[in-house]
């Protein structure tokens, strides 16, 4: 059965969501999906006159926007708009007096909310709900789908969009190969679609793509594919080793992970390696990815690069920082293309040969490895700490990235080149 919270009839229904190819299309699966919110107003926002339906600027954009584009009585979907983690006090205080007098359901799968959802379940009260549905993106959307009494069948293609936006291995472990392949071929179309319509800075563009997507897919799928040529696939490429491959010619400043995923899905690697300038300063980084649909395929065996010790040493090599997330580091600033490019071959030979070194194995019984896990299981604690909070500290570093994004594409908007130095 379909929700509904207040006694009255609401005056209408809408969804806010992220502007991303995940929170796109979630939103078309609920229009599609779901009978009730088919008529649903879709407010997603990436402007540079309007606060973007994103976590550091969801509040601004409640308060202004939104507020005056959603009459009090209605009802509203949040989803895929985490809590800012940098601010979560004015995010949740954001919402709170937004839904004073509207019944807000917000949903959301970032692992990154869990210390907040008593807070934001209190904000959305008297009203409404809040609601996790983690951490997959393809599962989120299904949920969604059907706590809103839809139908999951017909929501099944957009989820499986969610779940290749967000890089998530539940899509990879339901999909044949040859569907895999066509579903990430509409993906990328959809990215280019999706940042076309971050340059032209029109909010209800995004709306139209929603609507679009929830009424005549196969179009849209359609004119997906032909966009996704515009992603740039490396021709000049060396496989260093079974799982690391090499980009040796420059990546494009937009779609540099892009086509380094396309290198890795090309070659059948866990790692690539490439480098991409910076128009802005004349300056090169260093680009690095674990493919995600191979760590899918086998995660027992795919440490995201970032955590790997081979990166780490390289980084110390370099007397450099890294940023991003650890499955997709970036180090910036090497002033010259052939000092980048000697970077990134140095990293992907020490990747080659840390997963293949050869070690000797000496056989021993079994008391022998009691005794030795029981001496060492102190020293296994601290080092599994060490690591969480070196990934955690590298997952903030990317969250304070993403809040950058904005700036960044405003001012790409305004040149010739669509020159991202980041991605999603």
């Amino acid at each position: 059965m379909a929700w509904s919270v207040l006694s009255n009839p609401v005056n209408k229904k809408y969804i806010v969501g992220h502007t991303d190819l995940d929170g796109i299309a979630r939103a078309a699966a609920v229009k599609a999906a779901v009978s009730e919110w088919a008529d649903a107003g879709v407010i997603i926002v990436y402007s540079r006159k309007i606060p973007a339906t994103m976590p550091n600027t969801l509040p601004d954009a409640l308060s202004t926007y939104i507020a005056e584009r959603v009459p009090t009585g209605s009802e509203v979907l949040f989803e895929d708009i985490p809590v800012d983690v940098h601010n979560p006090g004015r995010y949740i205080s954001a919402l709170r007096d937004f839904c004073q007098g509207r019944a807000c359901v917000w949903t959301d799968h970032h692992e990154t909310d869990a210390p907040y959802l008593p807070q934001v379940s209190d904000a959305v009260k008297p009203n409404g709900k809040a609601l996790w549905f983690g951490p997959d993106a393809y599962d989120y959307t299904l949920a969604l789908v059907q706590w809103l009494g839809g139908d999951t069948e017909k929501a099944k293609k957009y989820a499986i969009l969610t779940g290749i936006g967000d890089r998530n291995p539940k899509v990879v472990q339901v999909l044949p190969e040859d569907e895999l392949r066509e579903w990430l071929r509409i993906a990328d179309g959809l990215d280019v679609i999706i940042r076309e319509i971050s340059g032209s800075s029109d909010p209800a563009e995004y709306g139209n793509l929603v609507e679009n997507l929830a009424t005549i897919p196969d179009v849209v799928f359609a004119q997906a594919r032909a966009k996704a040529d515009l992603i740039p696939t490396p021709s000049n490429y060396e496989v260093i080793s079974p799982t690391v491959v090499l980009v040796t010619q420059a990546l494009h400043p937009a779609w540099g992970p892009k086509s380094l995923e396309r290198a890795a899905l090309r070659t059948g690697t866990l790692y690539a390696i490439g480098y991409s300038p910076n128009p802005r300063d004349g300056t090169f980084a260093v680009r690095a990815i674990t493919y995600w649909v191979a760590m899918a395929k086998n995660p027992s065996n795919a440490t995201p690069i970032g955590m790997t010790k081979a990166f780490q040493d390289w980084l110390a090599r370099q007397g450099r920082r890294a940023f991003g997330p650890p499955a997709a580091p970036v180090v910036a600033g090497y002033t010259s293309e052939a000092a980048a490019l000697a970077a990134a071959r140095d990293l992907a030979n020490a990747l080659a040969s840390e997963r293949y070194e050869p070690t000797t194995v000496h056989l021993v019984n079994d008391r022998a490895v009691a005794q030795a896990l029981a001496s060492d299981f102190s020293a296994i604690l601290n080092k599994l700490n060490e690591i969480l909070e070196k990934q955690t500290k590298m997952y903030e570093e990317y969250l304070e990235l993403k809040k950058k994004q904005v700036q960044l594409l405003e001012s790409r908007s305004h040149s010739d080149s669509d020159d991202d130095e980041y991605y999603d």
